[in-house]
């Protein structure tokens, strides 16, 4: 169906470090300490995933790890750099507002789309 695949990326209690090791699992060739256990799970060639979405629902206080747009939007920017950094051909997703219902709708928006 030609359908990508994306991974979402733990950026709540997460941090961009751990989201490079994904990266590095999930797309870098083996002879990475990442990549290495990926082919000792069994899969030598990597999935080459190329959309990654920078956490999910982080604006929303029901999530452990909430916090404000202007902390996402920084741990957005530095996992987006670490990440790309590894592996430039990714494209990265940042987080909108989860609701309109919230108190928070477009502010969120704004602030992360002005600062990551």
């Amino acid at each position: 169906m030609g359908w990508e695949p994306m991974i979402t990326i733990n950026l709540g209690l997460g941090t961009p470090e751990e989201a490079r090791n994904w990266l590095e699992y999930t797309n870098m060739d083996a002879g990475t300490i990442y990549s290495d256990m990926r082919v000792a799970n069994g899969r030598v060639e990597p999935y080459d995933v190329k959309l990654w979405c920078l956490g999910n629902e982080i604006d929303g206080p029901w999530q452990l790890g909430h916090v404000p747009a202007y902390e996402y939007a920084l741990r957005a920017q530095q996992a987006s750099k670490i990440m790309k950094d590894l592996d430039p051909t990714i494209e990265v997703v940042a987080v909108g507002s989860s609701s309109n219902g919230m108190d928070t709708y477009l502010q969120w928006d704004e602030t992360v789309l002005t600062r990551a």
